[in-house]
Order: structure tokens, then sequence, then C-alpha cells
């Protein structure tokens, strides 16, 4: 039953991109960011320079001196900005906006990971151990010196229980982080995780002693926060002390663009040089026109998550995944940039199998199975019922999003053609997110991106990711289950071993329909012609504001 009924291949598996001359577009992967919040994470949505030992074509090569200075303006859709405090940051918009001004350990670019803040680590044979080196001289924008004893503290202040940031879930399989000296710093983990490094890539550092005063907490990033306004701008300059290249760029503003026709008008009349998650609808035309669309995916989906709290009937969850043609939404709501979500699995990746259990679109089997549990519109209005109750679930969806919004009442139209009905609701951005994570619907169509490994959209199925939002009981016998086979992928390095788990996790999210597939995702930031440098990770977010240049 339900409670409160009433309320609640276009495709190219894209991998690593970086923009590198005006004008130049090239390729790039899931995570959410949903910008989505990003699953900790399908972010590839990754740049890839070109390997000089394949045979690949020749890219077109940097100019020798970019231009020095200058201001970039990214117009960001939806309502708010990234918060001051990247331990806050939650949205792919909010990790690119913390990855100015702050940095993590390691990221992962052309299919690997780099230091970043850490020179180079260690792993100790049982996998239970990662020794980070750091880098020696880093300083963070208040002039203080970047060090290991720092690595404990924002560990400590992420997890912290009575205030649990962001990235905490990510960080809850370290059991103690042990500093050794002043530039070496251990973790040591409860279990193995052939997956931690990724963890890793949304951890920020900040200076401890800054996050108690009143002024914005600092990084150690290129750029430091001169001006922020809740809703509508983050400011950040050029941080001379920066460890690395000496950024190009003066400054950089960010700046929240509700209605996605004013982001476009924006970038085309050069009050913004980057738009980010610009509508699909307009990338062909404005690629057209010159401007470099960069589009990003890996493991990032969309789908219709399932409020497993109020829509209890299985009948009725089987029924949803038939019912929707995953095609149509992206022919017709994101221009053709992805690929029907059969399976949890990213299709040929080395966790993609032939025997994969997945639903197809088929109405008529959706009504089918509505009619044999029994549930008949017997009002004649179209809606089935059950006990004498109309299925009328609610939807809430974006309003600041046209795709967002669009897909959603796709999704509506095609679940009343099979006798379920729904109710809209829209809002802003981050108030849906918090919506739906906090199990304020019925359904819903969300997008999330995760990290570039695994290739498997497991991340939100864990009961302890902040994104899980089936809303499902940790001791229920199905999330039991699916914890263990999640927690069994990581106690191995042999991707056969793990593709047999990732095999089992998928036949129990089909047999229990536990979301309604969609969509494996490319999204699109488009950026104006002059605009050089941009490395953008296939979760979307953008990293390295250093190398940024404006001509």
């Amino acid at each position: 039953m339900f409670a409160s009924l009433s309320r609640k291949r276009l495709w190219a598996l894209a991998l690593i991109m970086t923009l590198m001359v005006a004008g130049a577009l090239l390729g790039c992967a899931p995570e959410a960011d949903p910008d989505e919040p990003v699953d900790e994470p399908e972010e590839p949505e990754d740049p890839e320079e070109e390997d000089p030992d394949e045979d690949e074509p020749e890219e077109e090569p940097e100019p020798d001196d970019p231009k020095e200075g200058g201001s970039m303006v990214m117009a960001i859709a939806g309502e708010e900005v990234a918060p001051p405090d990247a331990h806050d940051a939650a949205t792919i918009s909010d990790l690119s906006g913390a990855a100015m001004f702050s940095e993590p350990l390691v990221i992962w670019k052309d299919g690997e990971f780099i230091g970043v803040l850490a020179e180079d680590w260690d792993v100790s044979e049982d996998g239970l151990t990662y020794t980070f080196h750091l880098r020696d001289g880093v300083q963070y924008q208040n002039g203080e010196q970047f060090t290991a004893e720092d690595v404990k503290k924002n560990y400590e202040r992420i997890v912290d229980p009575d205030d649990p940031k962001y990235s905490a879930g990510v960080l809850a399989i370290v059991d103690e982080v042990e500093v050794v000296d002043d530039l070496v710093v251990a973790m040591h983990l409860e279990y193995m995780d052939p997956d931690f490094l990724t963890r890793l890539i949304r951890v920020w550092m900040l200076e401890p002693g800054s996050w108690a005063d009143d002024e914005y907490p600092v990084g150690t990033g290129p750029f430091e926060i001169t001006g922020y306004a809740e809703d509508e701008y983050l400011t950040v300059e050029r941080f001379d002390g920066y460890w690395g290249d000496t950024p190009y760029l003066d400054d950089i503003t960010m700046r929240a663009v509700p209605d996605p026709d004013t982001q476009v008008l924006e970038l085309e009349t050069g009050g913004a040089d980057i738009i980010v998650f610009a509508p699909p609808a307009e990338g062909d035309r404005l690629e057209g026109e010159g401007f470099n669309v960069m589009p990003f995916g890996r493991v990032n989906w969309g789908r219709i998550t399932i409020n497993l709290q109020t829509v209890t009937e299985l009948a009725v969850r089987k029924a949803i995944n038939y019912a929707v043609d995953r095609q149509a939404l992206i022919d017709v709501a994101y221009s053709g940039y992805g690929e029907p979500m059969n399976t949890l699995v990213v299709p040929d990746s080395w966790a993609d199998r032939d025997d994969l259990s997945g639903y197809e679109y088929d109405p008529a089997r959706a009504e089918e199975i509505l009619d044999e549990a029994g549930f008949v519109d017997t009002t004649d209005d179209g809606i089935r019922e059950i006990n004498g109750d109309p299925i009328q679930l609610h939807l809430p969806t974006r309003g600041d999003d046209e795709a967002w919004l669009r897909t959603t009442q796709m999704v509506q139209q095609m679940l009343f053609d099979v006798g379920i009905g729904s109710e809209i609701t829209t809002g802003a951005r981050l108030s849906y997110y918090d919506e739906v994570r906090t199990g304020q619907y019925d359904i819903t169509w969300f997008i999330s991106n995760a990290d570039p490994e695994p290739p498997i959209a497991s991340g939100n199925l864990d009961s302890s990711s902040y994104w899980n939002v089936s809303q499902m009981d940790e001791d229920d016998p199905v999330q039991q289950k699916m914890d263990e086979l999640i927690d069994a992928s990581m106690t191995t390095l042999d991707e056969d071993e793990r593709a047999e788990y990732f095999y089992q996790l998928n036949e129990l999210w089909y047999e229990e329909a536990i979301e309604g597939p969609g969509m494996w995702m490319l999204q699109i930031h488009i950026a104006q012609p002059d605009v050089g440098g941009v490395y953008l990770a296939p979760t979307g977010i953008f990293h390295q504001a250093e190398n940024w240049y404006i001509e």
C-alpha cells in the first residue's frame, strides 16, 4: 500500500576531456553531484590527453603562451551557488566551486589517479593502510602551512557525528588517521576497499583554524574566496601564494542563473564565459555557432527513484519499470545525449555481462501486471485503485531545469497511460534534493553522477550513502542483502570476483524493482570559443582552475 498517497547509444561512453584551445572540442564521465548530488559516484561525468604511444590523431596544440589576466564568469544552473565551506559541497556545481579554493589529496585524470596535495602514496599488502606523502611547502590562503596534522583534523571534522559533512559516508571506512610526521599521514581502514582512492577525490583540505572563524574557511587552491552572497554569487581571486603554477585568470565568479533560457542568453551575449549544466536541446545549435560543447558522463545516470516506504506494492514498482519509454525520454528531453539504462552496470565495461536482467519498455506488460494484482480502475477516471484508493503518487521535480521537468511530465503521462496517477510539484534545486533525500516523495526523476570506478550505478543503494533516497530500512532483508553484496565487492581487487557480486546485486535490484531504470547520461557544459585550459572530470566537476584562460 501507499502512505500519504496524495502527498507523495547518441551515446559515446565519455571518458576524460580537456578543453585545450579556443574553439576546440574534445570528448570526455557517475558521484550525482545529482549536479547532481554526487554520489561521492558516477563522478566518469574525465579529460584525456592523447597517449603519444597510441596511433591517434594529433590534437591541436595549445598556444605557447596563454593570455594572462582576465575575469571569468560561470553561470550555474539553479538558484544557489557553491557554498564557501568546501566540506558542505554536495553537487557538481558545489564541488566545482570547492575545487577553485581547496584541494583533495588526489584526483582521477586520464584514467588514473594523480597526486594533488599528496605527491605519492603507498598501500599495504593487505590493502588496509594507505600512507600519503604530502607536498612540502604548500601554503593555505591565510599563510598557514599544510601538514599531516591538518589531514587528520579535516577527517575528524567531516565525520563528526554531531555535524557530519557531505563526505562523511565515504570516510566511514576509515578506522584511524595516523600522523606519521609533518608530511606523512596514514589512513587505516576497517576493511579493504579497492575504490578507496576514488572516495578521496572529493575530500577537500581546509585550514583547521579557519573554519572556526567568522570568515570563510580557507584552502590551498589556486584561488581564494573574496565575495559570497547566498543564492547569488561566489567570487574567487588569484592566490599568489599557490604552490603550483601561477593561475592565468585574475578572478572567477560563479553566478546562480535559475532560468535555462537566461543562462543561454548570458552565453550568447558574452555575460557568461561558461554555462554549467547547459540545456541539452541547445547543444547542437550552440556548437554550430562556434561555442565549445563539453559533454561528460560515465557512471552518470538518470532514473525513476522510488520511495520504498510508501510505494510498497511490488506490482506497482514493476509496472513503473515497464511503462516508461526510456528512448523517448532521451530523444525528447535530452536531445539524444544518452543511452537507455536497463541494468545497473555501465555497458561494455569490465563488469558488464550478457546475462544481466533488466527491464524493457513494454506498457502492455505493465498493465498485465497491474491487472493480475487486482489493481483496476472502477471509476473510469483512468486511474487504478488499491482497496478503493486511487494510485496517486507524489512526483516532485526541479522547476529550474527544463529537461528535468520535461522528463517528469513525460513520465507522468506514461504512467497514466497504464493507470498510475501522479501529482507533480516543483522546487528549486537544493530544496528539491532535500525533499527527495529525506523521503518526502513517492517517485521522482533523479540524476546521479558517480566516480569513474567501479562501473556500476550502485552508490545510492548502499544504506550508508548520503544519497540513498529509496528510504529502505537498514534492517530490511533486501537492504541488508544489498549492503552485503556492495561490501563484498570491496573486499577483493579481482575484477571477475567483483563483477559476480555486481551481477547478484543487479538481479536483486531487478527482482525487487528497487528503481525504475532510465538512462546512462551525457550531460553538457558549454564555453565561449576563447576559453581554454579547462579540465573537466567525467562527473562534470571543473578542476585545475590555475590552467584556465581566456584569449
